[in-house]
């Protein structure tokens, strides 16, 4: 009994470990995948089903490399081979049938051929790969939404090198198949292509990491607007997770079977627990997974032989019957076998293939759809492309406050505006806030950002057109808004909305005058020498009065007794009556009784007489210092800028200002040959010539002369750099801009050092633009009108020319009189001398009637004691020296 244990112990526990050997053959274009996944996979069943019996050996191969490979299986199959595992390519998949088929040896297949397994192959077994069954979706969505330009995109991991090129065969419609690049210079020609091509909807099917770059690069270039329809294909869950705009992209995702039948819990937990799944590692997980349990079954029943050994299967053609039967055995097995897979049911669906029925889910913000093959296209809110045709807008602006602002901080109290992520910049403002209304209105989302030249668009010489209206052109914006000028040019190429604000011409901003304002102005109208001057003069005649009328034996003080004290007495020159004798005599109301003397006579006359010239010399220079002042008067319009040369003057570079100079100045060049052609025919009789001789110089040159100007001034890039030169002129001569009324207004509101003059002229409305035929218009210009009805413009306008508004002094208007900033000095003579009046009241009242009674007081009191001591004193002595 002892010795039939050990023979068993023997039989069934020391025996020799059964080596099942596979070849894999796999394609040079994702070898490193494949290999890496199988690799795995094979190690996953060593350990879970066939107890490390799977020896796998990998062949890396090339189309253009197909001897090479089977000579190199042909060196492995000596040893012994269950089965050959093909990860190759269409041409190299055809020969390892025919190698597998002559030697008795499985041949499992994973690449799609455009020819089934017949009978004369029975010992091939095609499992056709994910991509193979994905890539149908394509054709049935072109079919079903009836498009008729596509183009598809495909890298390594969806190769229609090994899925036949045919999916969109019999279907109208224009397609492109390009595959996909890896450097981002040839993604760009790669878009550009598509650009050119004029495909509209764009499938990518690629890794989701390749995916996300592509998309990023074309939205830098403008190709996520509503003209392209992206939808992207991975064999990711989720497919693109770095995608940009993913609620505009239509994303295609396998459905993962999370039931409890399904080996998506064992594939997680003991094969591949990253968050992304990878359905084509999955796929190789179930492929493996079922072919090993395949085997395990044969081997369980003893069906599954010994590895058939060939000494050199290229020359020995000669198929073994026993390998043939268990090549067939073991693919019979395994078609028959099913598996619930991680992506669906893995099971035969016609003899020599097999399928995994697998669904897909198509995705925008939420699911919109799904498909199998069993279904179809399932559609969950209609048309797919229509619906992503109404999600977002391009739209393409320029910068021009108040219409446009951008800064990378929101001022307090803004609620409408628009917020850059990828610049940081929040952009705000009229524009902004019409545009807001108008989305919410349609129901659409928007990209907005900055023209690369930042200029509104205008065209050059060699008719090409530059800022934001080529980006209109060339497809890059779908909306272009802000302050752009409704113009015959432009009307050629884009399409004008019905305008949103009023007519707007140019006018011209300035540096603001400067008036220096001074209450002593009326002193400014001499120099202080002079008044030192006169101040001195009027000292030294007032004391020369004093000594005449002192010393002249004439004089009324040294003949007082000749008086008869009839009428005023007569005036005593001291020197406080001289000074006021002097002044006195400057004012109408004359100086009063001149002196008696003759010598005091000639010094009042003299003084008299140099009083007169000064005092109408102050009023003539006075009179006249105030008008000059406001003789010199600022440009006004236009005409006044075109005829003075102090002040140079120009317009923006590449705008529609010095667009309309330039053509002005060339019609008057034009009109002038014109008219010279006439004159000087040599064919016209004196009767013509006379009708032409009536016009000395028929043309203006006015606009010739001011383009020549402007040349010379150079032209400004930008605002800033006009209102920079407005402000310091690099030669110190004055300069003046040329622009947008607008533009103008709102730099003068914001700075006080700045002002806007003359008419405007060449009105033109503000307007938003599309595409030439866009749908967009009319939809745009309904919304307009409402809101123009509703006044919610107006409302917009008078809020948004207020923001940021300070508050400036008035300009001097030369048509009003005489400011107080001016002639104030005069009324502060009248309160200084008021004020000196109350002063010397006040001294006057202490001085003549306050002290003096004080005085009195003092006295007083000082008797009234010396009076009642006297008494005291007396009536002491007469009481014998005693006190009562």
């Amino acid at each position: 009994m002892q010795t039939w244990g050990i023979l068993f112990f023997v039989i069934f526990f020391l025996r020799p470990t059964r080596t099942i050997r596979f070849i894999s053959v796999i394609d040079d274009s994702n070898f490193d995948q494949v290999s890496r996944n199988l690799e795995d996979a094979i190690e996953n069943v060593n350990q879970t089903i066939l107890d490390g019996k799977i020896e796998l050996h990998i062949i890396r191969t090339k189309k253009e490399e197909t001897y090479n490979t089977v000579k190199e299986i042909c060196s492995i199959v000596s040893k012994g081979v269950t089965a050959i595992l093909d990860f190759s390519n269409r041409m190299g998949t055809v020969n390892l049938q025919a190698l597998a088929n002559d030697s008795g040896i499985a041949h499992i297949s994973s690449v799609p051929s455009i020819y089934e397994p017949t009978a004369s192959l029975n010992t091939t077994l095609n499992i056709r790969p994910l991509e193979f069954h994905y890539i149908n979706i394509i054709r049935t969505i072109v079919d079903i939404e009836n498009l008729t330009n596509v183009g598809v995109i495909y890298d390594s991991s969806f190769d229609l090198n090994k899925i036949p090129k045919t999916l969109l065969r019999n279907l109208p419609c224009q397609h492109l198949y390009l595959k996909l690049k890896t450097s981002e210079a040839d993604m760009i020609n790669q878009l550009e292509t598509l650009k050119k091509a004029d495909l509209d909807h764009l499938f990518v099917a690629a890794s989701s990491k390749m995916a996300a770059k592509f998309l990023k690069i074309g939205e830098k270039m403008g190709m996520m607007s509503f003209k392209y329809h992206w939808y992207v294909m991975s064999m990711n869950v989720p497919p693109c997770k770095d995608c940009p705009l993913k609620d505009t992209i239509v994303q295609i995702s396998p459905v993962i079977d999370e039931s409890s039948q399904s080996s998506y819990s064992v594939y997680k937990s003991s094969y591949d627990t990253s968050p992304i799944v990878d359905v084509s590692r999955a796929y190789i997980f179930d492929m493996i997974h079922l072919i090993a349990s395949s085997i395990g079954d044969l081997i369980s029943q003893g069906k599954f032989g010994n590895e058939i050994q060939y000494n050199d299967c290229l020359l020995d053609s000669s198929t073994d019957k026993t390998g043939y039967e268990k090549a067939t055995l073991l693919l019979d097995t395994i078609f028959k076998k099913t598996r619930s897979g991680v992506t669906g049911l893995l099971k035969g669906i016609q003899p020599g293939v097999l399928e995994q029925d697998s669904s897909l889910r198509l995705t925008r913000s939420k699911e919109i759809g799904s498909w199998s093959k069993k279904t179809g296209l399932i559609r969950l809110n209609g048309s797919i492309s229509e619906n992503y045709m109404q999600k977002i807008y391009r739209v393409v602006t320029v910068t021009e406050p108040p219409f446009v602002f951008n800064s990378s901080k929101l001022p307090s109290g803004i609620s409408e505006y628009y917020y850059d992520e990828v610049s940081g910049q929040y952009y705000y403002g009229y524009c902004i806030e019409l545009l807001n209304k108008i989305k919410d209105k349609l129901k659409f989302k928007y990209i907005l950002y900055q023209s690369p030249d930042g200029l509104y668009g205008s065209m050059n010489s060699t008719r090409h057109w530059n800022g934001m209206i080529k980006e209109l052109i060339e497809d890059r914006a779908d909306i272009m808004i802000g302050a752009v000028s409704v113009m015959a040019e432009r009307e050629n190429v884009v399409d004008f909305t019905v305008p949103f604000y009023d007519l707007v011409g140019i006018t011209i901003l300035m540096k603001k005058p400067k008036f220096e304002y001074t209450v002593f102005r009326f002193l400014n109208v001499l120099e202080r020498a002079v008044w030192g001057c006169i101040f001195s003069a009027f000292v030294i005649v007032s004391v020369l009065l004093c000594v005449f009328d002192k010393y002249s034996p004439y004089s009324y003080q040294n003949n007082k007794e000749s008086w008869d004290g009839q009428g005023d007495e007569p005036r005593v020159f001291t020197l406080k009556e001289g000074l006021w004798f002097c002044m006195t005599s400057l004012t109408p109301q004359g100086g009063g009784e001149a002196p008696r003397a003759l010598s005091g006579r000639l010094v009042a006359a003299t003084w008299w007489m140099f009083g007169f010239i000064m005092i109408a010399t102050y009023t003539a220079n006075l009179a006249a210092f105030l008008t000059v002042s406001r003789l010199d008067e600022p440009i006004s319009s236009l005409d006044d800028l075109a005829k003075q040369f102090k002040v140079k003057y120009a317009p923006q570079s590449a705008t529609a200002t010095q667009t309309y100079f330039e053509r002005m100045a060339d019609i008057e060049e034009k009109f002038y040959s014109i008219w010279k052609s006439m004159s000087l025919n040599d064919s016209l009789d004196q009767f013509e010539r006379a009708k032409l001789a009536v016009w000395d110089y028929p043309v203006s040159d006015k606009f010739t002369n001011m383009w020549a100007a402007m040349k010379e001034s150079g032209f400004p890039l930008s605002l800033e750099e006009a209102k920079n030169r407005i402000k310091n002129p690099p030669s110190g001569q004055e300069f003046a801009f040329i622009g947008d009324a607008t533009q103008n207004k709102y730099a003068a509101n914001i700075d006080c050092a700045l002002w806007e003059v003359g008419e405007e002229f060449s009105r033109k409305p503000y307007a938003l633009a599309v595409q030439e035929g866009s749908t967009l218009k009319n939809q745009l210009s309904s919304v307009v009108l409402q809101l123009l009805n509703q006044r919610v413009l107006e409302d917009l306008k008078s809020r948004w020319w207020d923001f940021g508004k300070v508050k400036c002094e008035k300009i001097e208007d030369e048509s009003d009189g005489i400011s107080i900033k001016n002639i104030g000095g005069v009324f502060l003579v009248i309160f200084i001398g008021i004020g000196l009046g109350l002063l010397t009241l006040a001294f006057e009242y202490y001085w003549y009637k306050l002290r003096p009674a004080w005085n009195d007081k003092r006295e007083d009191k000082g008797n009234s004691s010396t009076t009642i001591t006297t008494q005291a004193n007396s009536n002491a002595h007469s009481n014998g020296g005693f006190m009562n």
